[in-house]
């Protein structure tokens, strides 16, 4: 099963912002995924949904009283009063504050996958995976953490009690472990460069103690150290140190590709037969064992990473 709807797309340059966090991935999938595993948006989160995870001053903000500032915090559009090099207002031909029905989609989809992982064992959701939202704030590209306002919500309808996280993303997934740090339902595991972006970015003072928590299982890596190896350890630990989960979701970075264009994360650069072996060794992991698996998207930058994907979900989502 495979979520999407078409108001899931960011389609940033309507608003004037050029990061290249791209629609493109998810258009490029589309054309060659055959229509039959493709399922629609069905789920809605709430602000109360969001505000198990959010605080209410966060909430009121983003969704009601400074929607625009809150967002162009979050998408790091302003530098000190200075538009940055990826945001041309005059450019716009939408406001700001019309990008929170996608974001919210994002977080409904990921609700979604699941729900419907814990019915049938495995569902992706064509977008989400913003861990690097706080509580308080939105930052990192990401104005609210779909996947822990997912759990939350699946633990509140219980669903679900326990869930591990596996996040692949080329970046430490600081909120989640912000989020769900010493919380022994919710374990994550995170592997990701050892150095840049949020370790050794431009973080408020204020912030520098939150952005060094590190996930229950934090695998930091030197360049390409070892990755595949480093990564079958961590998960080795994840099962030796936890009990078996309810659900797994899986944050499925495309950004350690070789190919992937940003240039924060260029410290990880995976061939793609290495990003075959990754995904083929989680998935397998969690399939032995029988955990429900829900992906959401993660980052992914650039016009080739749609390969990840791709190759990803016709490995083990559209064969028959």
């Amino acid at each position: 099963m495979i979520v999407f709807d078409e108001g899931m797309l960011m389609q940033f340059p309507q608003f004037g912002i050029e990061i290249p966090l791209a629609d493109t991935r998810v258009l490029k999938v589309l054309e060659h995924i055959p229509q039959e595993f493709l399922t629609p948006l069905q789920e809605e989160i709430t602000q109360a949904d969001i505000e198990r995870v959010h605080t209410h001053e966060y909430c009121e903000r983003l969704l009601h009283s400074d929607t625009e500032n809150a967002l162009i915090t979050t998408y790091e559009l302003m530098f000190e009063g200075q538009n940055s090099h990826y945001f041309h207002p005059e450019k716009a031909s939408k406001p700001l504050k019309e990008l929170l029905p996608a974001i919210f989609k994002n977080a409904s989809a990921s609700y979604q996958v699941g729900k419907m992982a814990i019915e049938c064992q495995k569902a992706y959701a064509l977008g989400g995976g913003m861990h690097h939202a706080f509580p308080h704030r939105g930052r990192g590209f990401c104005p609210i953490h779909d996947v822990a306002i997912a759990l939350r919500r699946l633990q509140a309808e219980e669903k679900i009690k326990t869930a591990w996280i596996i996040d692949v993303d080329a970046h430490k997934g600081d909120g989640t472990a912000l989020i769900f740090h010493n919380n022994p339902q919710i374990i994550d595991l995170s592997i990701h460069m050892k150095r840049g972006w949020p370790l050794n970015g431009q973080i408020p003072q204020d912030e520098l103690e939150l952005v060094q928590i590190p996930a229950q299982i934090d695998i930091p890596i030197e360049e390409n150290e070892n990755y595949l190896e480093n990564l079958s350890r961590g998960l080795e630990q994840l099962r030796s140190q936890s009990q078996k989960p309810d659900i797994c979701y899986i944050i499925h970075g495309a950004d350690p590709f070789i190919e992937d264009e940003l240039p924060s994360s260029q410290n990880i650069q995976l061939s793609l037969e290495d990003i075959k072996k990754r995904d083929e060794i989680i998935h397998n992991f969690l399939q032995i064992q029988s955990i429900p698996q829900a992906y959401v998207m993660g980052g992914g930058y650039g016009q080739k990473v749609y390969q990840v994907y791709l190759s990803f979900l016709h490995q083990f989502f559209t064969k028959n």
